[in-house]
């Protein structure tokens, strides 16, 4: 497997455990600070999840450059 291919697949499956986090409902939300349904939004537990995607999406993209 090439490995632009192996930082691609990374990529998806981070940005997919991400979705499946934002999408749950745990007691640990918190409050609620931006509505996007009458019942889902981003709660305050959310914004270390899009954190940690970032941080991730930041590291695939700087593995790809360097394998260019």
């Amino acid at each position: 497997m090439q490995s632009r291919a192996v930082v691609m697949v990374i990529a998806v499956m981070v940005s997919g455990l991400t979705t499946l986090a934002l999408a749950g409902h745990g007691p640990w939300a918190g409050s609620t600070i931006l509505t996007v349904f009458a019942s889902h939004g981003l709660n305050q537990g959310d914004l270390l999840v899009l954190a940690a995607w970032l941080v991730s999406m930041a590291c695939c993209v700087t593995l790809w450059r360097r394998l260019g």
